[in-house]
Parts: structure tokens; sequence; C-alpha cells
């Protein structure tokens, strides 16, 4: 064996390397068992950034070697990538399309659709941005949420060319070089800035992900200029395995991403591909060197069985997971066998021109279709039930994007009914849910409300959001001091309902695993400390007496939380044909989970005289509370009640009316809300 280790740039950019291919072993058995949910491997999403930094490592020896022996091609260099990726990406879709024409109700299929469409366009980062964060539970509903990484990765391609090409020709090799290493640095430094405050549009994104990816090329470049003793090389690939495994086992879907972070695996991954040990047990090993063959093709098909399993509610089920881990295995080999390498040597014979257009012709063809879908009907498909239950996980206020918004500093104040001032609903999402049972409470058509709501934002005064989610652009603290300045500029006689899901602020969501607050005032606390109970215990009651101070004022009781989507359960059990099971809670859960925001309340009864609203008579008998009625789903979530469900509360909702039931004249909201500005005091 050599006493040193040493890499030299080959004249064939193609070269095989069994330690690059062990590493897309390593990557790609890392994320999908974290996928798989497999314990221990809490931060097995770095695989993505492992192949961040191979592609890069590859796209950047293939462009520089070229452009050194003077015969870089635009055209080759595009479609060879074209002929990696496509053909297996392609299949998955038309699998995925053609199953779930069968099988999916109207929406998931059109959303399907959808996703297959962005999935072809390489631009699935950018819609999967618009929807929800990568570690969100409704992700797991995205057949093709997995593609965001693919067109990370398309999106380099197209743009790492333009730059190497020009920073060639400007200063040469050495011109390169140096341009990559500032680009790392300012990504890297973006990345950073951008994981904590805008975490969504960092992850998703290639301005902070790019560093990822140039650490790949520029290991390349130091590759060449690296000597190292056989010794010193098996403690660079251990040094190296062991940053990749740290982070595997140190990170969870709590840890901010990328960020600072991301170093771990990155910098692990580029010094095994620095020290070059082709001769590793580990990484050289038959099954690694098998694993990494076929791991562009593993990838693809495995989070689909990911999403299957979460549609059978068989996460948490050791055989159905084995079997899909198996699944994965065996279609993953499948398409790699008959898909991924034919389609790759076939079109590689073909002239290029040809190439191009039977690539581009294979993607219209496919990605066409599936937008038309969203415009379809989609009737007579699947079980009427199914789709009956379906609908329901969209019976929400039609009304919602225009009057909750989610971030920035536009508060709309939305009218429903006449233009007679009968009461004004204050609140959150849930206070969104409930208007059109006080619509339908009004008996006259003359007389109306006006809703003032801010989604994720309790009505306490100068409380500030974070968490998953949450960036700075959500103005929690703004909107409560707009709604205060909207309320003095009414008739002091109008009525106030408070509606929130109030023991969300300061416990969190009862089904996450590490349960903490999710607003702050002064300074953020992970758990809920005594200190900070009570400080929020007595901002929610000085709050609620402010408003008593001019008006007379209704807190809503919270509503009780189901522990599923009530909804999607209800569909997803009949699609695969169980009996629909009636989802509940105890009132022992109920009272355990809300009893801090009941003490709350009552003590601003105590103090200033408001009055409570208890909506569990309506949803609760006997001694427990229900998400369903006659098989329908009164949720469309776990917490908001559907268009359906919030019908039951309206006798509740008359009682306010009918209390304060003499008219008033509205004030404008043209009078009344005025926009908040940047800069602006909240």
């Amino acid at each position: 064996m050599s006493d040193v280790c040493r890499i030299l740039t080959s004249p064939d950019p193609c070269a095989y390397r069994a330690d690059l291919n062990g590493l897309r072993a390593l990557a790609v058995a890392a994320v999908v068992l974290f996928h798989f949910q497999f314990p221990g491997l809490g931060g097995g999403f770095v695989g993505v950034d492992i192949f961040f930094v191979l592609s890069g490592f590859l796209m950047t020896r293939i462009i520089l070697s070229a452009l050194q022996m003077g015969r870089f091609s635009w055209q080759q260099f595009y479609l060879a990538r074209a002929r990696r990726i496509v053909p297996a990406l392609l299949v998955l879709c038309l699998v995925l399309l053609f199953l779930g024409w069968w099988w999916l109700p109207a929406a998931d299929y059109r959303l399907l659709a959808t996703h297959a469409a962005s999935a072809l366009g390489f631009i699935s980062n950018l819609r999967f941005l618009k929807e929800a964060g990568y570690f969100d539970a409704v992700s797991h509903d995205k057949w093709l949420l997995h593609t965001w990484s693919l067109a990370v990765e398309w999106q380099f391609y197209l743009l790492l060319p333009l730059l190497l090409l020009l920073l060639w020709r400007l200063w040469g090799l050495r011109g390169c070089v140096r341009g990559l290493a500032l680009l790392a640095v300012i990504s890297f430094l973006w990345s950073v800035y951008a994981t904590a405050h805008w975490p969504a549009s960092a992850f998703y994104l290639l301005g902070s992900r790019a560093w990822e990816l140039v650490a790949g090329g520029l290991t390349w470049y130091l590759s060449s200029r690296v000597h190292l003793s056989d010794r010193w090389c098996r403690f660079g690939e251990w040094g190296g395995l062991g940053l990749i495994v740290l982070a595997i086992a140190g990170c969870n879907g709590d840890t901010p991403w990328p960020g600072s972070m991301a170093a771990l695996p990155v910098l692990g991954t580029m010094l095994v591909l620095l020290v070059a040990r082709t001769d590793s047990r580990l990484l050289g090993h038959p099954l690694a060197q098998w694993l990494g063959r076929c791991s562009y093709s593993i990838y693809l098909w495995h989070w689909p069985l990911v999403v299957l399993l979460a549609y059978g509610n068989l996460q948490s089920s050791t055989l159905a997971v084995a079997a899909a881990l198996l699944g994965t295995l065996l279609l993953g080999a499948l398409s790699y066998r008959f898909v991924e390498t034919p389609g790759r040597v076939w079109l590689g014979q073909l002239p290029s021109r040809r190439c191009g257009w039977v690539l581009l012709s294979g993607v219209l063809l496919v990605a066409a279709p599936a937008l038309a879908i969203r415009k379809l009907e989609l009737t007579g498909r699947v079980n009427v039930q199914v789709e009956a239950a379906a609908r329901d996980q969209l019976n929400e206020n039609p009304r919602r994007k225009e009057c909750l918004p989610g971030s920035g500093d536009q508060f709309p104040v939305c009218h429903f009914g006449g233009e007679k001032l009968d009461a004004i609903l204050l609140g959150d999402s849930h206070a969104m849910a409930l208007s059109s049972a006080m619509t339908a409470a009004q008996a006259d058509r003359q007389r109306g409300f006006t809703l003032l709501a801010y989604s994720s934002c309790p009505s306490v005064n100068q409380a500030k959001r974070f968490g998953p989610g949450i960036d700075e652009r959500h103005q929690c603290a703004r909107f409560n001091a707009h709604a205060q300045d909207y309320l003095q500029k009414q008739p002091p006689a109008v009525p106030v309902v408070v509606i929130n899901r109030g023991s969300l602020y300061p416990l969190g969501d009862m089904q996450a695993e590490d349960q903490g607050p999710v607003v702050y005032f002064e300074r953020r606390y992970e758990d809920p400390d005594p200190v900070f109970l009570a400080d929020y215990r007595e901002r929610l009651v000085q709050s609620s007496c402010q408003l008593a101070k001019s008006r007379p004022v209704f807190l809503m009781r919270p509503i009780p939380e189901m522990p599923v989507e009530v909804a999607k359960r209800i569909t997803r059990d009949r699609m695969w044909g169980r009996p629909s099971v009636s989802v509940s809670i105890s009132l022992a859960e109920y009272h355990a989970r809300h009893r801090f925001i009941w003490d709350a309340q009552d003590e601003a009864v105590r103090r200033c005289g408001v009055a409570i609203l208890n909506p569990l008579p309506y949803l609760c008998d006997g001694d427990r509370c229900w998400g369903t009625r006659d098989g329908r789903a009164l949720y469309y979530d776990k917490d908001h009640l559907s268009e359906y469900g919030n019908k039951l509360l309206v006798p509740l909702f008359r009682q306010v009316l009918a209390a304060h039931s003499r008219p008033l004249p509205l004030i404008s909201s043209a009078q009344a809300s005025i926009p908040w500005q940047a800069g602006t005091s909240g």
C-alpha cells in the first residue's frame, strides 16, 4: 500500500471513485432511514447536504476539466445532466399520476398533478416554499416533496457553467477558484442569517444552499494539491465520517437548518473526498457500492412509500415500515436497472439535437396534462364517500385568504352581514373559523359584525410569535396594537368577542415532541417556565380588561383540540376501506390541556367583569368532546371547526347578539384601519 495519499486531477472528468459512491450510499441511507423514522437518526436529513457537496464536486470537476482541455460544450453538459436525472423522474411522475387517478380524491390528485409539473420543471422548491415547511406534518401528504432538492441542484447546474466560464475567460483557473471561494463565504453567511430570520426560504432556496455545492467544487480543486501519508488519510476519512455521524445523531427537525450546523456534514464530506481513500473497507464495501449506484432511484422512490404509510396511518407499524423499506430498495433497484441505466445509455447514443427533443417531449407529455388536471372536474373516479370526506378537509371559510393574514403589517378589517354593527370578532385563525357561525346567528340581515384576525397571534398585548413556520414578517404585536386602535374608534356599546387557540401560545402544541411556549415578550422561553406562565397570565388578564374599559367583552373558552386531523382521518379510513372511527377526547383531557387558560379567563371575570362563552355544551356530551358527528368531520384539521362543525355554536352566538341587539352604525375600515408602515412602533 502506498505511504502517500494524493488525489490527482484525472484527465477523465467522469472517472469512477469508490469513495464518492460510498458517500452516496451513506447519504441515501441516512435520508431514507430518517424518513422512515428509525430511532437515533434525527438528523438523517443531512444526507441531502452530502448529496449537494458531491454534486458540486462532480460538476466543478467536469466543467473545469473540460475548460482545461479546451473542449467544454454547453449542449453536452446540460444533456448529460438531463440524461441522468429526467428519465427516472419522468417514470416516477407517470406512475404516481396513473395510480393516483384511480385512488386519490380530487383535491389530493390536483395537488399531486401540480407538484408533478413543478418537479419536471425543476421549480418544486419554489412551489413547496409557498405551501409549508419541510418538517411540517402536512408535508407527509405531498408525494413529490423530496424533488425540492433536485430543483436546487438543477438550478445550480444552470448557473455554475455561466459563472465558471466567465471567471475562466477573465482570470483562468485561479480566478475560478477565488470566485467560488468568495461565493461560498457569501452564501454561507447568508445561509446563517436567513436560517434565523426566514427558515423556510433558507431551507428551500439555492442562495442559502449554494455554499454546500460550491464547497464540493473547492474540494475538487484542493484534492490535486493534498499530499498526505496513508495514516493521515485514514484519520481524515474517519474524522470526516465522524462529523457526518455527529450531524445525523445530534441534529433533528428542531435544529435550525441549514445555518451554521450544516457545516458539520459539509466539512465531513469534504474531508472524506479530500483524502480519497479508494481502498476504504467501509465506503468501498460491495453493499455500499450497490447502494451508491442505485442511490438516485432509491431516493426517488422512498418518499412516495413514506407518504403511503402516512395515508394508511401505518407509520408506527413495524411490519408496514419494514415492507416499505424493502419496497424502496426493490423499486430503486428496478428503476436503476430498467429505467435509469438504459435510459442514459440509449439517450447517449442519439444525436445531441434528437436527444434534446426526446427529453423535452417526454417532459411536456407529462407536465402539460398534469397542469391541465388542475382545471378538470375529476368526478366519478373514486368512491363518492371518499370524495365527500375529502371535501371536508377544505371546508373552511371562503374569505380566509382575504381576512386572515399570516405575516406582514397589512391588517384587513372584514365586515360580514349587514351594515349595522352588532359586534366585533377579534382573534386568530380560530376566530376566522367561527365567523360564519356568528353570521348564521344574525336574525336580521341588516345587521352584521366586523372581524379582526391575524393567524397564530393571541389577543395579548405585546406578544410576539416564534417557532416553526414563523419568521420576522409575522407582526403579532403590531396587529394587537392596530386592533386596540380600531376598537377605540368604534361605539363603546358594541361588544367584542375574543376567540383564540389560547393554550397553544403559552404551552405549545399538545402533539409536539418538545412542548413549550411559542410566544415571548422580552425574552424567549424554551419550556413553560413558572415565571413566564405567571407573566403570560397577567398580560392576558390585563389585555382583556383593557378591552373591557370601553365595551362589553366576551372571552371564548378554548375549542377542544383533537388528537388527529379529523377530516383527513375519515378520508384516509374510507380510502383504505376501513370503517371510520369516531374521533374524540375526554373532558378530563380537555381540562388538563386548557386549565391554565380557563384560570386566566376566570381571573379576568373577577377583575373586570368580562363574560365567558363556553362552547363545551355544544361540542361535548357526557364525558367526551367529539370531532365527528354522524360519520362526518366537525373539524377540517385538528383544532379548527369546519363550516359544518361551527354551526353547532350558532345558539351560543345568538346569546351574544340578543344581549346587545341595538344596532349601531359601522365606522368604515377606511376611517378606522390604517396599515402599519415599516418602523412604526407596535
